[in-house]
């Protein structure tokens, strides 16, 4: 029962922390906080000339715990907002490891299966107050050949999807209507408010797809203008989904770890402590919405659109390396194969077999 209860106790702290954590989370030069009724609408579409133009793939998700607050000031308290990242890490140290959210998330990135891209429009990459983006959840890309040979996975995807100028499409659902206003000062990113849809795998219960609401996007450009890092990806999810996709998905999850033989007993008995109440074995979406970890969050912690219902909030770190977007063609099934070229990859006809050993595919659309 001592177990227990310092197991309890430490899923509780870090449910709480992101909300009461004094850093700042955030990056120098970025544009003051704003709701999304402050802020002027998002631009309608992104055109690309022949150099004003950058493609690239999220090379690595990660989510936040107690040590690296992520999140966006949506209420301008001085912390990053970040309560539903703050619900799946209080999960994840309850369970001991059983549920182990971030394996899965990397392992949905290195497979190919988990993709954002994005592209970036400005006159110059190091300093542009009018700069936008676009971004797009991307196909299904085979960048490993054993997705279960996780250390071998990430080391294939790393040299097959994510050296720099690898080919990808955007998946055949993602909306084409996640465009960004923005600007880079000092190499520095800052894209938002706007919407995205978002995809992030859970261990045994698929992905949770999510359709964020007041999405901004921030990182730092490298001097070559081929990758980003530090980058941030906010966004806040609206009480529909919080209801209809997220509890039921936590529920599956939580299910899938109960009913696995793998399991430890302790960890098993934890779950059903804090989630099954009537002990029948099964837990449901209601019992998930009624748990201790889940229910402080469930009225949602920021209002972004300013209609007098709070969302919940979520922010991920993220990677990103440079990409070939081809958001004309159509996609194969699966996706494309990184080492290929799409059919028609520009106005000059396909592109050269293979990614470029060092930057983007020459003239491919949307690369610099």
């Amino acid at each position: 029962m001592r177990i227990l209860g310092r197991l309890i106790l430490a899923s509780l702290v870090l449910v709480l922390a992101a909300c009461s954590d004094d850093s700042n989370g955030k990056l120098d030069g970025k544009v003051p906080d704003q709701k999304v009724g402050d802020a002027p609408p998002p631009p309608t579409e992104l055109i690309c000339g022949s150099s004003d133009c950058r493609d690239f793939v999220f090379s690595k998700l990660t989510l936040p715990d107690t040590n690296n607050p992520i999140g966006h000031d949506y209420d301008n308290d001085g912390s990053p907002d970040n309560a539903l990242g703050s619900i799946l890490g209080g999960l994840s140290t309850m369970a001991g490891g059983s549920l182990n959210i971030q394996e899965a998330v990397d392992g949905g990135v290195n497979s190919g299966s988990t993709l954002v891209l994005l592209r970036m429009q400005a006159d110059d990459f190091a300093s542009d107050d009018s700069s936008k983006a676009q971004a797009w959840v991307g196909a299904k890309t085979a960048c490993c050949s054993d997705p279960d040979d996780k250390p071998g996975c990430a080391a294939e995807a790393k040299t097959k999807c994510f050296a720099g100028g690898a080919t990808f499409f955007p998946d055949k659902d993602s909306p084409s209507d996640a465009l960004f206003n923005g600007r880079i000062a000092n190499k520095k990113m800052f894209y938002g408010p706007s919407k995205l849809k978002f995809v992030l795998p859970f261990t045994g219960a698929g992905d949770l797809e999510l359709n964020l609401l007041a999405v901004y996007l921030e990182g730092e450009v490298a001097a070559d203008g081929k990758s980003i890092s530090k980058g941030v990806l906010a966004g806040a999810i609206s009480q529909d989904d919080l209801n209809n996709t997220l509890i039921p998905t936590i529920a599956d999850m939580l299910n899938t770890t109960l009913t696995d033989p793998t399991t430890d007993p302790q960890v098993a008995g934890i779950i059903t402590t804090l989630f099954d109440g009537n002990t029948d074995g099964t837990i449901t979406k209601e019992e998930v919405k009624d748990s201790s970890i889940v229910k402080t969050f469930l009225g949602g912690d920021v209002d972004v659109d300013n209609d007098g219902e709070k969302e919940l909030s979520l922010g991920v770190a993220f990677e990103a390396v440079s990409a070939v977007i081809d958001d004309k063609g159509t996609p194969p099934d699966g996706g494309p194969k990184p080492d290929q070229a799409p059919p028609d990859a520009g106005p000059d006809g396909p592109a050269p077999d293979g990614p470029a050993p060092d930057g983007p595919v020459p003239d491919a659309p949307g690369v610099d």
